[in-house]
């Protein structure tokens, strides 16, 4: 048997902690010296203070795990639950990623120079071949996640049809939260077959209409740093006297790498404003 300092040892937690769980009546010794009053430890206890730990990180009161313990909680329903646990927190950390590369962005655009309009291209765009699926995205974190799984799948099952992935944005304004989003790639030809990737999503034949004037903005960049590129599209259209003519289309003519480094052709419809007034 062991001591409480030597089972410590062996737990790797606190003889704190151990004092304390036993006296609330959570995790109780093996046994106690009638003489000395020392607590003894099997190595077979361990089992049973992991789970409690387990359940601990959870965030669950020691309350409620007394009685789940009493009731003879399995080791496979404390892994399910841990699993679950997981994944939440991978998800908040996700989130929480997206937030410090949205902030660290927005720090790039305040410390670099003025964007200069010169790399700006106005140019009629004529239809186009592409295969997409349109749906709402919960968050950036999965509209994201469903442009790297096209940039895998996308060439392996279209081949040499495959062109360029393309991003359409529905939305009334921006937002990053229940996103209407369209997704997918133009094609170098036409198709009539559908395709479903790992994510479960349908990849639907369409064309993408003809544009009068697109406005267009290449650049190599991070995909967060997209807004510089809509900044610069907003300036000069405000500098010429145009407004916006439907959504907004992003076109990676290199897909993004597993940093999210793309080159990102950014296009706008636009229209003259004098047009609307004549």
């Amino acid at each position: 048997m062991f001591s409480t300092g030597q089972f410590s040892k062996i737990a790797q937690v606190s003889k704190r902690l151990l004092h304390h769980y036993d006296e609330v009546g959570l995790f109780k010794p093996a046994k106690v010296d009638a003489k000395t009053g020392s607590r003894l430890y099997h190595a077979e206890q361990l089992q049973e203070l992991f789970q409690i730990l387990a359940l601990k990180e959870l965030g669950l009161p020691l309350e409620q795990i007394k009685v789940m313990v009493s009731k003879g909680l399995s080791p496979a329903e404390v892994h399910e639950m841990l699993v679950v646990q997981k994944a939440q927190i991978r998800g908040r950390l996700e989130q929480e990623q997206l937030r410090l590369s949205a902030v660290e962005s927005r720090l790039r655009s305040f410390e670099a120079a003025t964007d200069s309009l010169g790399d700006l291209v106005v140019k009629p765009m004529a239809e186009q071949f592409a295969i997409t699926t349109r749906r709402h995205f919960p968050d950036a974190a999965e509209a994201l996640g469903l442009i790297h799984r096209l940039a895998a799948e996308v060439p392996e099952r279209l081949g040499k049809k495959a062109g360029p992935l393309i991003a359409i944005n529905h939305c009334d304004g921006f937002q990053m939260v229940d996103m209407d989003g369209e997704m997918g790639a133009l094609l170098k030809e036409p198709t009539d077959a559908e395709i479903e990737i790992s994510t479960g999503d349908t990849l639907v034949p369409t064309i993408m209409p003809a544009v009068g004037s697109m406005v267009c903005s290449v650049r190599l960049m991070n995909i967060e740093d997209t807004h510089r590129s809509y900044a610069a599209l907003g300036l000069w259209m405000e500098q010429t006297g145009h407004r916006m003519a439907g959504p907004s289309r992003e076109v990676f003519l290199e897909p993004p790498s597993p940093e999210g480094v793309a080159i990102i052709e950014t296009q706008y419809p636009v229209t003259p404003i004098q047009d609307d007034e004549s």
